[in-house]
């Protein structure tokens, strides 16, 4: 989990992104960087990551972008799996490791859980790519700020 935090600081990324990472993989590391005393200072000045309500989340100089709640408000799917979704928009689908196996897949072949991991993240930002997602951050961040007078 060093390593990942270092990782954020290294690469400097302006967008963090995944798919259900607000339900899932951010609640998570929350929950294991608690267990190993780990600060998650994922901001831009290493500040730490915060949960605002059940599905915001602030890092200082940095968006977050949940793939998952961008196909359910853009494209309202069927269902709603990175699976699923990358079938339809993208035409391919993902290999899959069982999640109940993960632990045994991690000892046994953890190459083939460092590439399930690798593909999940490059689906979820193919994805937001592909329904323009980004490009409309982006539109909203060239926006001057105005001055309302009411």
């Amino acid at each position: 989990m060093k390593n990942f935090v270092s990782a954020i600081s290294k690469f400097d990324p302006d967008i963090i992104t995944g798919y259900n990472i607000d339900g899932y993989d951010l609640p998570l590391l929350l929950e294991r960087a608690d267990v190993h005393r780990i600060d998650l200072n994922f901001g831009r000045d290493k500040s730490k990551i915060e949960q605002k309500m059940q599905r915001f989340w602030r890092v200082e100089g940095r968006v977050v972008i949940d793939a998952w709640w961008n196909v359910k408000r853009e494209i309202r799917p069927r269902q709603e799996s990175l699976n699923a979704v990358a079938k339809e928009l993208l035409g391919r689908e993902k290999h899959d490791v069982n999640p109940k196996k993960m632990d045994e897949e991690w000892k046994e072949r953890p190459e083939k859980v460092m590439d399930y991991c690798l593909e999940d993240a490059k689906l979820a930002l193919e994805i937001l790519e592909h329904i323009m997602v980004l490009q409309k951050y982006q539109h909203i961040g060239q926006f001057p700020s105005y001055h309302l007078m009411m």
